[in-house]
């Protein structure tokens, strides 16, 4: 433990302007690739199974917050 206090952590961690470049460049990339339809999102192409996992996973906990706020009423 005494070692963690003598250590420092701001030399080791990166800078925030390298943090804030390094965000702009993955933004820029992600444009571009946008931009560019590099990604096939038709309904009728397959996709891979991460895109399944994040589709499944965002409609079910979508679901799931807003079927909280109608348990209980009537119809």
């Amino acid at each position: 433990m005494a070692g963690l206090r003598n250590f420092d952590f701001r030399r080791h961690l990166p800078s925030t302007t390298f943090v804030a470049l390094t965000l702009l460049i993955f933004a820029g990339l992600a444009a571009i690739a946008i931009y560019l339809g590099v990604y096939n999102i038709a309904a009728d192409a397959p996709h891979y199974r991460p895109t399944y996992w994040l589709i499944e996973n965002l409609r079910d906990e979508s679901i799931a917050v807003r079927a909280k706020s109608i348990i209980g009423q009537r119809i």
